[in-house]
């Protein structure tokens, strides 16, 4: 009797020894959680009050504006070439996404589905411009643009940039995660390839699909370098540049820049919004290989 006693108290130990190791794990989680969430956070939060005015520069910075101020948000709002901005951030953005999923999607199947002569090489080649920033071919291709009587307009803008080898990996690896069997019974059916893709791949990853483009439309919908090149008068910038232009007087005005980062993270913020299940889903089946 006395040994079931004991070894009922042992394995009642046990238990509450890993329910107090449980909830030792899952206070250190939630620590941790708060801590990053607080560094990731941390960066906004400057950019908001150094829009309101604070002073962010001195020693020690300013972490609430003593005097709340406006200006900066009234000076990009209300000047005259606000509007077009926006729209060309709209063209530039949407007309790039919609680009980039026409050529990476059918390349990405391509490599992924079709056997074709050379199609490790070309898949590698992939793989080497992902190494490549952005960045290097800038200055060979403005010279090509300018050649093209390209500058300054939205085809040279839009069309340098529609060959992503990161969208065509990300794909690529997407369309490997579906099992080979949806594509055989489809041929066994009397169906063509051009059915195959639209009707039953592209569906298939179409979480994928909606990540890409939210993830392409905010990095184009920010982006800088490429428009600084291309973008040679007021009536073709986007709305980073012209922050960026903005800003500069005498010096360089930070209550400008952090009231456009503000204004230019609102678009990103209710897309995040909407499309966050739909996002986090993608990012799954992208990772996932059948």
């Amino acid at each position: 009797m006395e040994v079931k006693k004991r070894m009922l108290k042992n394995a009642q130990d046990k238990i509450q020894a890993r329910r107090n190791m449980s909830r030792i794990l899952l206070l250190a989680v939630l620590i941790i959680g708060v801590v990053l969430s607080f560094i990731y956070a941390y960066p906004f939060y400057i950019v908001i009050i150094a829009a309101l005015g604070a002073n962010i520069y001195i020693r020690p910075p300013e972490f609430f504006p003593s005097v709340l101020r406006v200006e900066a948000f009234i000076r990009i709002l209300t000047n005259p070439g606000f509007n077009i901005w926006v729209i060309n951030s709209l063209i530039y953005s949407l007309c790039t996404t919609f680009g980039i999923l026409l050529v990476c999607a059918p390349a990405a199947y391509a490599l992924s589905r079709m056997k074709f002569r050379g199609r490790a090489y070309f898949f590698w080649l992939v793989l080497a411009m992902l190494m490549f920033p952005l960045i290097v071919i800038y200055v060979p291709l403005y010279i090509l643009l300018s050649r093209m009587q390209l500058l300054n307009t939205y085809p040279g803008y839009i069309l340098p940039i529609l060959a992503s080898p990161y969208v065509t990996f990300f794909l690529k690896q997407t369309f490997d995660s579906i099992p080979k069997d949806y594509e055989e019974a489809a041929f066994i059916d009397g169906a063509g390839r051009l059915y195959i893709t639209f009707r039953i791949f592209f569906p298939l990853v179409r979480p994928a699909i909606l990540t890409i483009s939210f993830l392409q439309f905010i990095a184009q919908w920010n982006n800088l370098a490429w428009p600084l090149f291309v973008a040679t008068s007021p009536q073709m910038w986007n709305l980073p540049l012209a922050i960026w232009n903005l800003s500069w007087s005498y010096s360089r005005d930070y209550w400008i820049i952090g009231a456009g980062g503000a204004i230019l993270f609102l678009l990103p913020l209710i897309m995040l919004i909407l499309a966050s299940e739909t996002i986090l889903r993608g990012l799954v089946v992208s990772g996932l290989k059948g």
